[in-house]
């Protein structure tokens, strides 16, 4: 049953403190997973994709994760991930302005989750029909569309939740100073990685020396600050060329970098194609 009180949106016993906006819904095929080629990105919002068909792998915060057709795959806000695997065909959701008591912005799953939800035969199915009707009635921007659209939404991040939290992973505590630093330094990149960015303004602004940030920061997520500070602002650049008609030129003033000549390098070293070739081959 759904629920409203001022500002606050529920289904049940989940309570959201603000209401959840629904930016976009969009699928990918098996043959459109093997054309695209993305590095590790994380996004300022929640994202959620389910698996129609295919498996393999996915690399969420530097762990490996089994994935297969009726598996809920939930991003949190500003987590690095990657789909590994080229051989899943998917249907996805971004959300923003979610707000959960006790988690930060845009965060679904408490951290000792598991973002991969298994779902039964039959929620799968269920789960696989919401995002059809999702797909089918963002194509009309009336205003009673739009009202289904977000109830669909609403009930497609309770059910994440609910078999979510009914799965938590047995994992230790991540409490220990090298990941409290590492939070640290993820939320300072996060917050300024269009500024010029170097590891000594990082270790600067997280009290440590140059030395020990590089040493712990490789150690727990392997790959140094900079190398974290290129991927985050890549990733984020190949969701601009994909659902923005934003100039390449202005993306890479967006993402951090000086120059169009120095975005270009560095996606096409890391990506292995141009942005203009990036773009077109995404929307083929």
């Amino acid at each position: 049953m759904l629920l409203n009180s001022k500002n606050k949106v529920g289904i049940d016993e989940l309570t959201f403190l603000s209401t959840p906006r629904l930016l976009y819904v969009c699928e990918q095929d098996i043959v459109e997973a093997c054309l695209a080629h993305r590095v590790v990105h994380s996004h300022g919002f929640l994202e959620i994709l389910y698996i129609y068909e295919g498996s393999g792998m996915v690399v969420i915060n530097k762990k490996e994760y089994f994935v297969a057709r009726g598996d809920l795959i939930v991003y949190n806000a500003a987590v690095m991930h990657d789909e590994k695997t080229s051989k899943i065909g998917t249907m996805c959701m971004g959300v923003s302005n979610l707000c959960l008591a006790q988690l930060p912005p845009n965060c679904l799953l408490p951290r000792q989750a598991s973002p991969v939800v298994h779902c039964d035969d039959r929620m799968a199915s269920f789960v696989e029909g919401l995002f059809k009707e999702l797909m089918a009635l963002m194509e009309d921007s009336s205003k009673e569309h739009q009202v289904i659209c977000s109830y669909i939404m609403l009930l497609v991040l309770s059910i994440a939740r609910h078999f979510g939290k009914s799965a938590l992973m047995g994992k230790e505590p991540d409490s220990t100073r090298s990941s409290e630093l590492c939070d640290r330094v993820k939320d300072y990149i996060s917050q300024n990685y269009t500024e010029e960015l170097s590891n000594e303004v990082v270790s600067h602004a997280v009290s440590v020396s140059p030395y020990h940030l590089s040493r712990v920061f490789k150690q727990e997520t392997g790959c140094t600050p900079m190398q974290y500070v290129a991927q985050l602002r890549l990733g984020k650049a190949q969701t601009l060329l994909v659902h923005t008609d934003m100039p390449i030129t202005e993306i890479a003033y967006n993402v951090g970098y000086n120059s169009s000549n120095s975005f270009n390098y560095a996606f096409l070293k890391l990506i292995g194609l141009t942005p203009g070739a990036y773009r077109k081959m995404y929307r083929l």
